[in-house]
């Protein structure tokens, strides 16, 4: 029933729509609801459809009352051709937590999602060969604004609907891996033919119930696990979860549960797809394929038909990937196109071996660091001896901190705050003080290096506001935001972009406008050692748009960060801006 403990030491139920319960008060009320349901389900309807029976919407309370009741006289058996059709259809064997990786492009999709899929197969490996024909359950919110801002705040303030869906697995499939080339991620799961049968019966109750959905809490990872305490209440894992939940806290929770994990299997992307079959072209087969995907016209190939076959294979899945949306069209061009490569690859009369792309298991994302993160830290700069600094990040992950189970190259950051405590100076005549340094809202890095055929705009922002220190005004506290664009580059572990960025900063103090336009080019190179250390060292100079003085600044800075433990880091940072510089050492904590 989702009922929770609320505020007020009562109980209420997150459930949002009136149907759901057959007691006026049964949204609130334990007693009321059960003796209502007990007798909805006792009573004799004469429906004409029968599918309208109590026991036939509400299948999952059906079972649960049978076994506890311990009689058939209070509630009796009733045909449900509508529900038994669906348990048919889904036909589970098994089930798992589906990880969609991190998409950065779209905001409710930066910190991934999780969906659940219902196996035919038992077998995690044997069920990956047919994992096409099976179902999904998926929860989303039903979004009814396009404004980005709104959206935002809506998905804060429970302003959407959430929704439960089941549809073909090969949809999702489509979904995240076809079109947005994201890898998916199955965590299967220990559980026992009498838990899927509640699962199932639950979801069925779920298709026509409303839930407000709360982008940071009752979210599409909280309510997967409340399928999962359906199946066995024991594990509690809704009541494990932190009060802010993201994708990967739940997928945490489920490996680290004993006995739950049976097994963890990897579905790549279609880009990844492509990228491994082009690593695995020679220099001759490579330049054949550049040649044809040119103007996507067969050419003579040379070689033997072992090498040619390659080279046709690569070529089908450049076109799968490049135009993943139009070869799903029966008379689009592309699909045209597509049947001259398949025609051209059935006359070579060969069968290629099945294609086994290496799991990135440093991306697993029940490995990742904890995503809320606390720093203490104590440093001098040119204005003050001694200074300490807290700071508290929300979620989740930025370039210095360790990349296992994370996306490599890009980054999302919420509610970061940071506070500052300048120690008493009387030497210069310093008072003690503290601060706000900076507060980030949403600080996104989206970094794609330039390679052939998947060369993409990189790009940053950040929103939320800053002690200005370039000399602009005097330790003011300016509300900005910052947008830049350009190219990343990687040469083995180094990852460099070159960027133009724009700035606006909000303080009366600036200019007699209340504001400063800034715009620049900023350059950073990054240096990852595995496990053991990251290193930045970055730049950026700005000409200043509507102020009286400092038309100019610049600033660079060094940072290293080691990562002693998974969820224990320590730093080290130097930055020099226009007019003093700071250096400070840090403890990172991840929880």
């Amino acid at each position: 029933m989702h009922w929770r403990w609320n505020l007020f030491g009562g109980t209420e139920s997150e459930a949002d729509t009136k149907s759901f319960f057959f007691s006026d008060g049964g949204n609130e009320s334990l007693k009321l609801e059960l003796e209502a349901t007990i007798d909805a389900f006792a009573k004799s309807y004469k429906l004409k459809d029968i599918d309208e029976h109590p026991i036939c919407k509400f299948p999952s309370r059906y079972l649960f009352l049978k076994k506890h009741l311990k009689t058939d006289r209070v509630i009796k058996n009733q045909t449900c051709p509508k529900y038994e059709n669906f348990f048919k259809k889904l036909s589970a064997k098994g089930i798992s937590l589906v990880f969609s990786s991190y998409f950065i492009s779209r905001p409710a999709s930066a910190f991934g999602h999780t969906l659940m899929r219902f196996s035919k197969n038992s077998d995690p490996k044997e069920g990956q060969k047919y994992e096409l024909l099976d179902y999904a359950a998926n929860y989303s919110a039903n979004v009814t604004t396009g404004n980005a801002f709104l959206y935002g705040l809506m998905g804060l303030a429970g302003g959407f609907m959430g929704e439960f869906a089941t549809m073909p697995y090969f949809y999702k499939i489509r979904e995240y891996s076809d079109f947005e080339s994201r890898d998916l991620w199955d965590y299967h799961l220990n559980l026992k033919p009498e838990e899927i049968e509640r699962i199932i019966a639950h979801l069925w109750e779920m298709g026509s119930t409303g839930f407000r959905y709360y982008y940071l809490t009752e979210n599409c990872s909280y309510h997967m696990l409340g399928l999962l305490d359906i199946a066995n209440p024991k594990l509690g894992l809704t009541d494990r979860v932190p009060y802010f939940v993201i994708p990967a806290d739940t997928i945490a929770i489920i490996a680290n549960t004993p006995g739950l994990l049976k097994g963890v299997t990897y579905r790549p992307s279609k880009m990844t797809v492509l990228k491994h079959r082009l690593s695995l072209l020679s220099n001759e087969e490579r330049r054949e394929f550049d040649k044809i995907v040119k103007d996507l016209k067969p050419v003579a190939l040379t070689g033997s038909k072992e090498s040619k076959a390659k080279v046709l294979d690569t070529v089908l899945d450049f076109i799968d990937f490049e135009y993943a949306e139009q070869v799903l069209m029966k008379e689009s061009n592309e699909v045209k196109v597509k049947n001259k490569f398949l025609i051209e690859r059935a006359k070579l009369g060969i069968r290629s071996e099945e294609l086994k792309v290496p799991t990135p298991e440093d991306e697993m994302p029940h490995l990742g660091h904890k995503a809320r993160r606390v720093t203490l830290g104590a440093g001098t700069s040119s204005k003050s001896d001694v200074f300490s600094k807290l700071e508290y990040r929300f979620a989740m992950h930025d370039l210095l901190d360790l990349r296992t189970g994370q996306n490599p190259n890009a980054t999302m950051e919420m509610a970061h705050l940071q506070f500052r405590y300048n120690l008493e100076d009387k030497f210069r005549s310093n008072s003690s003080s503290f601060r706000i340094d900076e507060v980030s809202i949403a600080q996104v890095y989206a970094l794609t290096p330039m390679e052939k055929y998947f060369s993409d705009l990189s790009w940053r922002a950040n929103f939320g506001g800053r002690t200005i220190k370039d000399g602009g005004c005097n330790d003011c506290f300016a509300p900005t935001g910052q947008v830049a664009a350009g190219a990343t580059y990687k040469m083995g572990p180094v990852l460099t972009y070159l960027m133009g960025a724009t700035e606006f900063d909000f303080n009366k103090r600036l200019g007699h406008r209340g504001f400063r336009l800034a715009v620049g080019p900023e350059i950073k190179f990054l240096l990852r050692l595995g496990k053991t250390l990251s290193w930045d060292l970055s730049g950026e100079w700005k000409k200043n748009y509507f102020v009286e003085k400092n038309k100019s600044n610049y600033s660079y800075s060094s940072e290293i960060r080691f990562h002693t433990f998974q969820n224990l880091n320590f730093g080290l940072k130097y930055k020099r801006y226009h007019r003093f510089w700071d250096g400070i050492a840090k403890m990172f904590v991840y929880f």
